[in-house]
């Protein structure tokens, strides 16, 4: 029994044989309630929330910056590549040298970094007659919409198209996508919205709290480096009382002050200043509290920000559930990208577009460490294995290893398993 029929055996009831509604086809016309943003014009759904905020967070705010950069880096650094499921080397080298002159590495990381930002990312593809991919170019999502197909006059969850509305003067009226022109990506996306959230719009909360308290954390800094000194004049208890004029007078002379200027005064006259107290330490807590939410929200390991020192073992599992998170996102990108570019590619040149699969770059420390334990294991008891498995896995330690390959008269040579009798050495 394979593993999907034991699956369905414990969602469905032997007795009652209505499917879980995991099983339930997608229905692509379900209703949808979400607002449209008809006014000036009619350009599609609206955006729910400030797309130019999102992106002023990013430009302005060193700790968004830094989180963005970080899952760029690391989505990315590894690079990848065109594999052929079948083992079709035509068809590999093919899509990797299409990659190359799409110059992809550069489109992927402005697309994936806007899409992370904002939530969403809109790459334009450009179709030659035969619905070839002969251009690409990434979209500011500040303008671009999404339309929503309509049945009976009801939103509908299948997308029509794309639109871009920047303003009346732009664009009188908004220009239109088919749905095949864009891709979208959109990370983080819930409820029925077509958008997605990203990782920004998340922490905007705790980010207005930070900046509100650095500012009053500044404004503070700042009147007590250049305060001023309180004059008292006069004695209370000796019920010696300034006259109007003496006061006057001290204010004139105090109204003219600068960095140079010298005092002398009486036995009457307290000079004191005003106590602001500590105002780092005001601040330190809080600060420290908004610091670990935005850690949080990031789900960017400590280590990686800088903002603590972590022990040895709590940094290892934070390293091993931050791989995840990548891989994940990985996922949801390379979906779109097999999809909306690889598909019509592979189509349009005569090849299987279910054959062709976008692979990201090198393994992970971990997964290299694991796989070449277990290749030396196995090449450890390479005598009781065929010379063809033998020759597999001594190419993928060197794949591993980044060796060059070796010459094909070389690797088509077998080597004796014994040395023969009789052998000098």
């Amino acid at each position: 029994m394979g593993v999907l029929n034991r699956l369905k055996d414990k969602v469905i009831d032997p007795i009652n044989t209505t499917p879980s509604i995991s099983f339930i086809k997608e229905r692509t016309n379900a209703k949808v309630i979400v607002p449209e943003l008809k006014f000036p014009v009619d350009v599609g759904i609206a955006h729910p929330y400030s797309v130019k905020t999102l992106q002023c967070w990013y430009k302005d705010d060193a700790f968004v910056n830094g989180m963005i950069e970080k899952h760029v880096d690391f989505i990315m650094g590894g690079g990848f590549k065109v594999a052929s499921i079948s083992g079709d080397v035509n068809a590999e080298k093919f899509f990797n040298s299409q990659l190359r002159s799409f110059e992809m590495q550069t489109l992927l990381r402005e697309w994936i970094k806007r899409a992370l930002v904002t939530g969403n990312g809109y790459l334009e593809i450009f179709y030659d007659k035969t619905g070839n991919p002969v251009d690409m170019n990434v979209l500011d999502s500040q303008y671009m919409y999404v339309r929503l197909k309509k049945k009976n006059g009801v939103l509908t969850n299948e997308v029509e198209g794309y639109s871009q509305f920047i303003d009346l003067m732009s664009t009188p009226k908004p220009y239109l996508f088919p749905e095949k022109s864009i891709a979208h990506l959109a990370i983080n996306r819930i409820d029925e919205n077509p958008y997605g959230m990203g990782l920004v719009q998340p922490l905007t909360y705790a980010l207005k709290k930070k900046t509100d308290l650095i500012e009053s954390m500044v404004v503070l800094m700042g009147k007590k480096a250049g305060m001023k000194p309180m004059w008292i004049l006069g004695d209370r208890q000796l019920k010696i009382v300034p006259k109007g004029s003496e006061i006057e007078a001290v204010g004139q002379r105090l109204e003219a002050e600068n960095n140079l200027s010298a005092y002398a005064v009486g036995p009457y006259t307290d000079v004191k200043m005003i106590d602001y107290g500590d105002v780092g330490g005001i601040f330190t807590a809080p600060l420290e509290a908004i610091d670990k939410e935005l850690v949080y929200g990031s789900q960017v390991p400590h280590v990686l920000m800088g903002v603590s020192n972590v022990a040895e073992g709590l940094a290892t599992a934070q390293g091993k559930a931050w791989l995840y998170r990548i891989r994940s996102l990985q996922e949801d990108i390379e979906k779109v990208i097999e999809k909306k570019i690889f598909a019509p590619m592979a189509l349009a040149n005569g090849f299987n577009p279910s054959d062709i699969e976008f692979e990201w770059g090198s393994l992970t420390p971990e997964e290299r460490r694991l796989e070449l334990a277990s290749l030396q294991t196995l090449l450890t008891s390479a005598i009781y294995l065929s010379p063809d498995f033998t020759a597999q896995l001594e190419k993928r330690l060197r794949t591993i290893l980044e060796f060059d390959e070796l010459p094909t008269d070389m690797m088509q040579t077998r080597q004796p398993r014994m040395p023969p009798d009789g052998l000098e050495r």
